[in-house]
């Protein structure tokens, strides 16, 4: 599952039911014409602002859910879906720990945190949005410049609000806790991730990724640039072949691949046994991913078990490391499985649903065709590189 930053705040609600009925769902105003595209910028306003002050008097993530299920904006994507299951998720972390009496992990992991992921939700859809297109900024647009809010990237985008470092930090009471992670790695195959092609570019050192822009003129046909030449080699490029004005030794730095992608990893790994793949679309559907955002190809990077150990040791040292990931993950990614049971890790349910009937529901057990996950930190290129990425097309 991939990984970014966006900001703003506004007054958090209780959370004292997570999944407690829509009481701030709203009834979209009637348009008088069929395309909501079309609509009378006076009553587009009206329905941006009733969507508006609902999001703002929400308590619960459900409660967000209820109004973009309602609202007349072609732009939902999976928002709705990941909402829900976050409270699914968050009620049921609640329900575990009470009855085995772990006091310190549900108010660490839970308690402590859903007001402000809740607040960043918020914050992100109706308020103030890095993209401009939160309710309160569209409202502020002239009449030819109104439009339907895209609840789709307003929602990934409010993951990344002021409390996002917070919320979204492994389940961990302490350090000593990873170990149990790392155990799991070793005895499968070590660790591995799927990374699109666009996301390495982004991983580039920034010297290098300046080096690609001045041979080709401009940033985005560096980026073109490189891209094609990674896929046609099947293995990420370094330098390009033609260097325009750039000289020979001014790429010397950039030696290897840990050299080239320096920026460490953040995000889900899953495990290696679980990571061979033939090509894009079967690592989508195992995966549950959506596979045109993995259009131009990807390449999993992978850790052998006996190295995992040494990986997470580097983190540790840079301030991060190995652990479940938390409950609220389920706000980013649709195919987040929490399995509360399992204080280790948790599950990347299968996007097939002939292979997996739950998929996508957040069902808290071990689905058919699920893949084991963990969250890493700061885990280093050396690390992420010690193996020769493997290209899948």
């Amino acid at each position: 599952m991939p990984t970014t930053t966006e900001t703003s705040d506004t007054s958090s609600s209780s959370s004292s039911s997570s999944s407690s009925s829509s009481s701030a769902a709203v009834e979209p105003l009637k348009d008088e014409l069929a395309d909501p595209l079309k609509s009378a910028p006076s009553t587009l306003r009206g329905r941006l602002t009733s969507e508006r002050s609902a999001i703002k008097g929400a308590t619960s993530f459900s409660d967000i859910a209820d109004v973009i299920d309602g609202s007349l904006s072609p732009k939902k994507g999976e928002s709705s879906i990941k909402l829900r299951n976050t409270d699914k998720g968050v009620d049921r972390a609640r329900t575990f720990f009470d009855s085995n009496t772990m006091v310190a992990e549900k108010k660490a992991f839970v308690e402590d945190r859903y007001d402000g992921a809740l607040s960043d939700q918020k914050a992100g859809l109706a308020e103030v949005s890095k993209s401009g297109g939160a309710i309160s900024q569209i409202l502020g647009k002239s009449d030819t410049e109104v439009e339907e809010a895209n609840y789709d990237g307003l929602q990934w985008g409010a993951n990344f609000g002021p409390h996002s470092s917070a919320t979204l930090k492994q389940e961990l009471v302490s350090p000593d806790d990873m170990q149990a992670t790392v155990e799991v790695a070793q005895a499968r195959g070590g660790l591995a991730k799927l990374v699109p092609l666009s996301g390495l570019w982004r991983s580039m050192d920034d010297g290098l990724q300046k080096l690609w822009t001045t041979a080709h003129g401009d940033q985005k046909a560096a980026q073109k640039a490189w891209t094609s030449q990674s896929k046609a080699a099947q293995s990420p490029a370094i330098r390009p072949t033609q260097l325009g004005p750039t000289d020979i030794d001014d790429w010397a730095p950039y030696g290897s691949l840990a050299a080239a992608f320096s920026k460490p990893t953040n995000g889900c790994m899953g495990m290696g046994e679980d990571y061979r793949f033939n090509s894009i679309k079967s690592a989508c559907d195992a995966l549950g991913l959506t596979e045109a955002s993995y259009s131009d190809g990807a390449f999993v990077l992978s850790i052998p078990g006996g190295e995992v150990s040494a990986a997470v040791d580097a983190a540790k040292a840079a301030g991060g490391g190995v652990g479940k990931a938390t409950v609220f993950t389920s706000l980013m990614f649709s195919e987040f499985n929490y399995i509360a049971e399992d204080r280790a890790t948790n599950e990347t349910e299968s996007g097939d649903a002939e292979v997996n009937a739950n998929a996508k529901q957040n069902s808290g057990k071990k689905s058919a065709g699920g893949k084991t996950e963990v969250v890493v930190t700061q885990f280093p290129a050396a690390a992420m590189f010690s193996q020769n990425p493997t290209f899948l097309g």
